[in-house]
């Protein structure tokens, strides 16, 4: 370690709010190395949860510098992407449970020690890849790594291998192109990964192999993934949920999710989802939430949703074709049906058979006209057809529905006619 050249004592006051009469503060010491300021201390006057530390340049920190500094989050934020130096006592005596460093190129040195106290840390916004990816090495007793907004546009074989106890690993806005086989090798008590908004374009077979504790996975808003390799999920055995949204898919494959026996919550919304197979489902019998808003279907074979029992099925804004088809329902057990938005003109007969649902919606659609083959053999306790446009109930239209309430708000019927409906008395319509 460099002669400390010149030391120059710079008293920094940062004042913490914590009440209008109440505050809390640090005082901040300051030396010169050749041309580097080092942050020789820090002295926590009084005890505050979170402490935040805004520099304007690039920073060596000294020996121990944050051994007399009690809170339980250090953050440290650069006003321009400046140089932070972690040298080998840096950090000795920090008892922070989570460091956080924006907007700073990082320089670590091998000799570097890292106090067993420090669980959690985020890097964001600091560009330099090597940087980022070297961590591992550096800190593999973490419980949780947070890289955002940095640039890492490829995620290397055993990457993360040193980092045995990681819980949680969020790789969010990292501009990740490439998920290279094996990258996550090494993770095996990870139970949350975020790759959340990136380039990713496809994700190849085997890409989580060694995930078998991973419960949520979040590969969303990544706008160029169109392809998902039918073993990208295998041996994923305890996955519960995983969030696909806001992506650019364009086929389910039948077999892709038959490893996640655990699954509970699949989230496809707004994708170019075109079509749902037969099958595609049918291993994943725990699964209780599936949404596929705002996609672009334009066939469901029948019998597609046959083996589920769920909460919701949510479909809305996501049917291309004015027609609900025959059969599409068939064996599908769910308390909460969606079909809003989907400009349904037409509801062919036998759509609803096998069907058994607590709740149907078919709001803000376009079904202006009601006809006894449009709802024969639908069995559910409301069914929900607002703003449809709906200018006449054809004698008999409910006669083969098994309903407890119908909501007709927003259309143009004025009068409830249950007799002519084909409705027993004791059903609920409501239309104002």
């Amino acid at each position: 370690m460099k002669t400390i050249i010149i030391i120059i004592f710079l008293l920094s006051v940062l004042l913490v709010r914590a009440d209008d009469e109440n505050r809390a503060y640090a005082e901040l010491f300051y030396g010169l190395r050749d041309t580097s300021p080092v942050l020789e201390s820090v002295l926590q006057r009084k005890w505050v949860n979170d402490l935040n530390l805004n520099f304007k340049h690039s920073l060596i920190i000294g020996p121990s510098a944050f051994q007399n500094v009690s809170s339980e989050l250090i953050a440290l934020t650069f006003t321009n992407i400046s140089i932070l130096s972690l040298e080998g006592e840096s950090l000795v005596g920090l008892k922070a449970k989570t460091l956080y460093i924006n907007n700073a190129s990082i320089n670590l040195t091998e000799n570097l020690i890292v106090p067993g106290t420090l669980k959690v840390l985020t890097l964001d916004a600091c560009e330099t890849p090597e940087a980022p990816m070297g961590i591992p090495h550096f800190f593999p007793d973490l419980e949780e790594l947070h890289l955002y907004d940095n640039n890492l546009p490829v995620i290397r074989s055993k990457a993360f291998a040193p980092m045995k106890n990681l819980k949680r690993l969020g790789l969010v806005f990292n501009k990740i192109t490439t998920l290279e086989p094996g990258c996550f090798n090494g993770l095996h008590e990870l139970l949350v990964l975020n790759l959340s908004n990136n380039k990713l374009t496809s994700l190849p077979a085997g890409v989580f192999n060694g995930l078998s504790k991973l419960k949520h996975l979040y590969v969303d808003n990544c706008e160029q993934l169109k392809h998902i390799d039918i073993n990208a999920f295998r041996g994923m055995s305890s996955l519960g949920e995983l969030w696909l949204q806001n992506n650019a898919l364009e086929s389910l494959q039948v077999g892709m999710f038959d490893e996640l026996r655990t699954l509970a919550a699949l989230l496809l919304e707004s994708n170019n989802i075109t079509h749902i197979p037969k099958g595609v489902f049918d291993k994943v019998k725990t699964l209780r939430v599936i949404s596929l808003k705002n996609t672009m279907i334009s066939s469901i074979e029948p019998n597609a949703f046959s083996v589920l029992n769920l909460e919701s099925l949510d479909l809305s804004g996501g049917m291309r074709r004015r027609v609900l088809e025959s059969g599409i329902f068939t064996g599908l057990t769910v308390e909460d049906l969606h079909l809003r938005g989907n400009g349904i003109q037409e509801i062919k007969p036998h759509a609803w058979d096998g069907l058994f649902a607590e709740t149907v919606n078919l709001n803000s659609n376009n079904l202006t006209k009601i006809v006894p083959e449009y709802f024969a053999g639908l069995n559910t306790s409301t069914l929900y057809l607002l703003a449809n446009g709906i200018t006449e109930i054809t004698p008999n239209a409910f006669k083969n529905t098994q309903v407890k309430e119908i909501d007709l708000r927003n259309n143009s019927i004025k009068t409830v006619e249950k007799a002519t409906w084909g409705l027993p008395e004791s059903v609920r319509i409501t239309i104002e």
